[in-house]
């Protein structure tokens, strides 16, 4: 995968664009991820599983302090409104004419405009597999291939690429990439 920064010339607006170039079947993964998440962020909250909804309410850790509890109460509405945001995003860019849905292409273009909002659908991906799955720091410093049980080895072969996404994404817009 390659990442570069397009700055203004071909974009609309010429405020520059994002390019991603997949190789093999880098883009397929990528597709499949936001697929799941756009059908996370469709789920009614009340229908989660508890480790999801301890995610998005800001409550993974318990703590007795009430100053946190109001926090966390105010953090999951803001995390709640995020999800809807979001979703509206995927199901453009997942639309049979949207910017992912032609199989023949190994390019990936994203406006500025749209690059916070791709990293931090990624990123809630990422973070959605984690709680689910139980993952914490040391398990993802464990190479995959030594898990055992089938799904969570998915899991966290799925954050460590869209890691791998992400970091060339930043790279890109940081001109390291070509």
């Amino acid at each position: 995968m390659k990442a570069a920064w397009n700055g203004g010339e071909e974009s609309e607006g010429g405020e520059g664009a994002l390019v991603l170039d997949f190789e093999g079947a880098e883009k397929e993964i990528l597709f499949l991820s936001l697929t799941e998440i756009q059908e996370h962020y469709e789920a009614d909250f009340e229908q989660l599983p508890a480790a999801l909804k301890k995610y998005w309410s800001g409550t993974l850790s318990a703590s007795a302090d009430p100053e946190l509890a109001e926090a966390a109460e105010d953090l999951k509405e803001t995390r709640l409104a995020w999800r809807s945001d979001r979703l509206k995003a995927l199901d453009r860019w997942l639309a049979s004419d949207g910017i992912l849905a032609d199989p023949d292409s190994h390019r990936l273009r994203l406006d500025s405009d749209e690059i916070d909002l791709f990293l931090a659908i990624l990123n809630d991906r990422r973070l959605t597999l984690a709680a689910l799955h139980g993952f914490d720091d040391p398990v993802m410093e464990v190479n995959p291939a030594s898990i055992e049980d089938n799904d969570r080895q998915r899991a966290l072969w799925e954050v460590h690429f869209l890691a791998f996404v992400m970091e060339h994404c930043l790279q890109g817009l940081q001109g390291e990439e070509e």
